[in-house]
């Protein structure tokens, strides 16, 4: 006899943000902080890279607008809406490619972006190439809108695991990512993984216990919530061994992420 016990997403969403934090937003009892802590500080020290008229492309919730402001004089962002989402059509959805989705300036799927030549002095492609089919494409793309000295910030996943399912096609190495973008026309000035072999096996222990909780069913989802607090000792315990071991021991192939720099000669 099946017990009628229900914990939904949104329940569990907000349980879980107001003792963890967000994705965006994480304490250390959040099984993403290490990783987002060091994202985030890599691209703060890139800060000094934004200026001028900043493109951000796959904008998602526009974190970026904010995470650079004072930087840039002014911020486009770009994303791609599912028809179904897109007012001209005259269907309402609330959806909008998630739930922290906001509306972007420009619509538009990266083959070709409808902008100028040589107009921007900053393009953030954050978290976005491992999700486009023709890479090669999307970056001539931002090289040809860039002007001349402008800066291609980038970051993208190693060893990250699927996500954004099915449109998620890639994942890269520094050498890739190099042969890539010079092909483009942009010249590399800086490829940094983003964390150690610390912060790899940390964000994987802390998924363990994430993965899979809203396919299964209800007698799976109720232990997961009992073992709550648990987890949140487990989440705590490895983000701080992780930002340790970042700290004592080199980026030696191991990463979650990588960081690139670019500029256009």
């Amino acid at each position: 006899m099946r017990v009628p016990v229900v914990v939904s997403k949104d329940l569990a969403r907000k349980v879980m943000a107001a003792l963890h934090g967000t994705d965006r937003s994480p304490n250390v009892f959040h099984p993403m902080y290490a990783f987002v802590r060091a994202h985030h500080r890599t691209l703060h020290r890139a800060r000094a890279a934004i200026r001028g008229l900043c493109v951000d492309v796959g904008c998602g919730d526009r974190f970026f607008e904010a995470f650079y402001r004072g930087a840039y004089t002014r911020y486009v962002g770009i994303d791609y809406l599912p028809a179904d989402s897109i007012r001209e059509v005259g269907i309402a959805s609330e959806r909008r490619r998630g739930i922290d989705f906001h509306d972007p300036d420009v619509i538009a799927d990266g083959r070709t972006l409808p902008l100028g030549t040589a107009i921007a002095d900053t393009v953030l492609l954050i978290e976005v190439l491992e999700h486009v089919p023709d890479p090669g494409r999307l970056l001539t793309e931002l090289a040809r809108v860039l002007k001349p000295g402008g800066h291609l910030l980038l970051t993208t996943p190693f060893a990250l695991p699927e996500h954004a399912q099915p449109y998620d096609f890639y994942r890269y190495t520094q050498f890739g990512l190099r042969h890539l973008i010079e092909a483009a026309g942009l010249r590399v000035g800086n490829i940094e993984q983003v964390t150690s072999l610390g912060g790899v096996v940390s964000f994987f222990i802390n998924m363990f216990p994430v993965v899979g909780t809203f396919r299964g069913g209800w007698l799976s989802r109720m232990v997961k919530l009992l073992c709550a607090p648990v987890f949140l000792l487990l989440w705590g315990v490895m983000n701080t061994w992780a930002l340790v071991w970042d700290r004592m021991f080199p980026k030696d192939g191991f990463t979650l992420d990588y960081f690139v720099i670019a500029e256009k000669p």
